[in-house]
Parts: structure tokens; C-alpha cells; sequence
């Protein structure tokens, strides 16, 4: 029974790839190529690479071809693992302070890494949301880049009071002192805590420091 399902799954994949794969599936259909030489073309074939693929597989056995495929994929992985650690080099974070005396933050992670990020991003300002309806309510409901900036300040406190040293023990909190409003700067008792991000969010902060995108 599983190898009549794995079959089947085989099967179902083959016919989704030639969906996008016309020459492909024209050759099977003209009996051009036979199911296994096109089983194995399927599996790194792309409409860029159909027609060499295609050529080949007319010209070669279905060895020749499993062992084409198998050379292909194992060159596909080495290309990957290239653009990959391309990407993870272009990484940066650039913080500098603006004119005003606010503070710009750019940056640029790979996919894995910005989701992560977004997600905690998402769930700071979820909390953030909750405690401002605990409090005395706005004025005016903050924009999503207002709640983003938000979120991000409410991750850096969080970091720093559960144990992440920017520097020497003696200057733990040196720059964060003098940085952020003075209700930051106290952690909150973990008894007063509503959730695993801490209660060190503060209140009201002034204009002096707030995270804008760049450009804005």
C-alpha cells in the first residue's frame, strides 16, 4: 500500500509540473518520451530549461537521463547555497540619529530572518495595543507605522531588561539611561507583568525619540 500511494503521489506531481512544462507534455503525449525519462525531467525542468532538458532526453537512455537529473539538482543546490549566503551578506541595520533630534532605522534581513522579525514586531504591538485600552485612551488611534515604531521600542526594552548587555557590566545600562524616557529605565516587577513581554513599555514618550522609516 505505500508504494501505491507514494506511486500515486508521483503520479499527481508529474502531471502538475507539466501544467507548466508544454513541450514536456506534448513529447509524453507523442510517445517522443517515455514517463520515466519525463518522471525525472519534471523534477528540475523549468519553462526556462524545458527545451535543453527536452533535447536531452530524446538524445539520451533513461539512465542517461536519471543520472543528468541527479547531476542537475545537486549544481541546483550548490546555486541555492550561493544566492543564500549572497543574501545573508547584503544583511544591514543602519541607526543614526536625523536633524531633530529623532532616530532613523533602515535595514534589510533575508526572508527567514524579516519573518521572523515581523513576527515579533506583530506581537509587540499587539501588547502594546492591549495596555494602550488599559490606559487612558488616545486621542487620536496611532497609524500602523506609529504602532510599528511602538512595537519596535517596546522588543529593545523588553531585550534589555531580561538580560541582553549592550556592553561591560558597568555600562549595562549607560546609553539606555540617558536614551529613553525615565519610566523606561526602571524595570517593571515581574509580578506586574501582564505577559512575557514585560511591563517596561512606558506611557508617554517624548518627542525625541521615536523610530521613523526612511524617507518619512
Amino acid at each position: 500500500m505505500p508504494a501505491v500511494a507514494g506511486a500515486a503521489r508521483e503520479h499527481v506531481r508529474v502531471a502538475r509540473a507539466l501544467g507548466a512544462l508544454p513541450g514536456l507534455a506534448r513529447a509524453l503525449a507523442r510517445g517522443e518520451l517515455s514517463y520515466s525519462k519525463v518522471r525525472a525531467l519534471t523534477r528540475v525542468a523549468t519553462p526556462e530549461t524545458e527545451d535543453r532538458l527536452l533535447a536531452f532526453g530524446r538524445a539520451g537512455t533513461a539512465e542517461h537521463v536519471e543520472r543528468l537529473v541527479r547531476g542537475w539538482r545537486q549544481m541546483d543546490l550548490k546555486a541555492e547555497a550561493r544566492e543564500a549566503a549572497r543574501r545573508h551578506a547584503s544583511r544591514f541595520l543602519h541607526v543614526y540619529p536625523d536633524s531633530d533630534g529623532t532616530v532613523r532605522i533602515t535595514g534589510r534581513l533575508t526572508a527567514e530572518l524579516g519573518a521572523l522579525v515581523v513576527q515579533a514586531l506583530t506581537a509587540a504591538r499587539e501588547t502594546a495595543h492591549q495596555r494602550r485600552r488599559d490606559q487612558e485612551p488616545e486621542p487620536d488611534s496611532p497609524t500602523m507605522e506609529q504602532q510599528q515604531a511602538d512595537a519596535l521600542v517596546l522588543l529593545a526594552e523588553t531585550a534589555l531588561h531580561h538580560g541582553i548587555d549592550p556592553g561591560a557590566p558597568g555600562e549595562r545600562y549607560q546609553w539606555w539611561s540617558t536614551s529613553m524616557p525615565r519610566c523606561s529605565r526602571t524595570p517593571a516587577h515581574p509580578a506586574s507583568r501582564r505577559s512575557k513581554m514585560g511591563r517596561a513599555f512606558p506611557r508617554e514618550r517624548p518627542s525625541a525619540w521615536r523610530a521613523t522609516r526612511a524617507g518619512s
